[in-house]
């Protein structure tokens, strides 16, 4: 059986257990967003820098944000070791946080965390699921709910998922 089977069927145990036991955690929902965590992938953001898009876009209505990012490869790659890439070599055999970056991140009481990576990625769920954040958005996924915000447009129209967002987020006052 391949090692990287048994991680994610683990990590997808802990998406499932962790969904049965949401209705049971009370939300901290922030009454304005100033601080945004961001989980995207690698490869997007070196060809569309995201982030800055994001960040722009959201300092447009309100200034003071700041934005921390995560990013996502399928490999790491040795000779760019950035110290905001993540992959699945960053959890162990049964599909928990080994790396402090990861674990830094989590416990982190964002404000806001957006997810930009689909749901098929259980490792980027697993992160928003462990997350500290007050308020979490990313894409609408049937398969694991774990949003209190998620917008249904396809995964690859991030900037219309950015716009989205937030219009819904000032309509909700947060901005």
């Amino acid at each position: 059986m391949n090692i990287l089977n048994i991680k994610k069927k683990s990590a997808l145990k802990f998406i499932h257990k962790q969904l049965k036991n949401a209705g049971n955690s009370k939300k901290n929902i922030p009454g304005k967003i100033r601080t945004v965590g961001l989980i995207s992938e690698a490869a997007i953001e070196e060809t569309e820098d995201i982030s800055q898009k994001i960040l722009k876009t959201f300092r447009k209505v309100s200034p003071g944000v700041t934005l921390s990012k995560l990013l996502y490869s399928e490999v790491q790659d040795p000779e760019k070791t950035m110290v905001d890439v993540f992959s699945e070599a960053d959890f162990n055999l049964f599909g928990k946080v080994k790396s402090n970056t990861l674990k830094q991140f989590t416990d982190r009481e964002f404000d806001l965390l957006i997810n930009l990576i689909p749901g098929e990625n259980v490792f980027a769920t697993m992160l928003v699921l462990q997350s500290k954040a007050g308020f979490k958005a990313g894409f609408h996924s049937d398969e694991f709910p774990v949003y209190d915000l998620s917008v249904k447009v396809p995964s690859d129209r991030k900037e219309a998922f950015v716009n989205e967002l937030l219009r819904y987020l000032q309509i909700m006052n947060l901005l």
